[in-house]
């Protein structure tokens, strides 16, 4: 799925970018964007414009850094760490009083764990990679914020059923990198 993303939508883009920018870069600019989410909160086009770009950089430093041939352990866990700034950010932030408790503490909970599982992979000798439940994880918990954001009552009920399926996916996320410590997949 990846490959397929690199090659046939995000190539023409990427391509485009100049040398000097980095996938890093990328990562600091989407952490940098929860700033601007918690600081106009209660503006939703602004907040939700914010979100929204923050997704987009975040859709294109992994395709930039394969396609550069620039992938590295430490750019794999900005970007992850870069993420958990953004979401649990805007979550506790600039969403805080319109999510349930029990929804910020799961998701900050599972996301802690999944943080820790990079080094504790890392120490063991166990491929790093991410899975494919993360980023639907990342990306379910993205549109739960922006339907949050946008004050609007309808999105607002809708939310935390996305934020369940955002749980269930880290759930599975947290199950897949399980697997590959049982299976010690041991790098080269």
């Amino acid at each position: 799925m990846a490959y397929f993303f690199d090659q046939h939508v995000a190539r023409p883009i990427v391509m485009r970018f100049p040398q000097w920018l980095h996938p890093n870069h990328f990562s600091i600019i989407r952490a940098a964007f929860v700033v601007p989410v918690i600081y106009w909160r209660d503006k939703p086009l602004i907040a939700v414009t914010a979100l929204i770009l923050s997704s987009v950089f975040d859709l294109f430093d992994g395709p930039l850094a394969r396609l550069r041939k620039q992938v590295s352990q430490n750019g794999a866990t900005l970007d992850a760490t870069a993420d958990k700034i953004f979401i649990l950010g805007v979550l506790f932030f600039a969403c805080g009083d319109r999510v349930a408790l029990n929804i910020r503490i799961a998701v900050a909970a599972i996301d802690i764990l999944l943080t820790l599982m990079r080094p504790l992979k890392r120490w063991l000798s166990v491929t790093t990679n991410s899975n494919a439940w993360g980023a639907l994880k990342t990306w379910a918990q993205s549109f739960a914020l922006a339907f949050v954001l946008t004050g609007n009552p309808f999105l607002e009920t809708v939310a935390p059923y996305v934020f369940y399926t955002a749980i269930g996916f880290a759930c599975l996320s947290l199950i897949g990198h399980l697997q590959d410590l049982q299976r010690n997949d041991i790098t080269p």
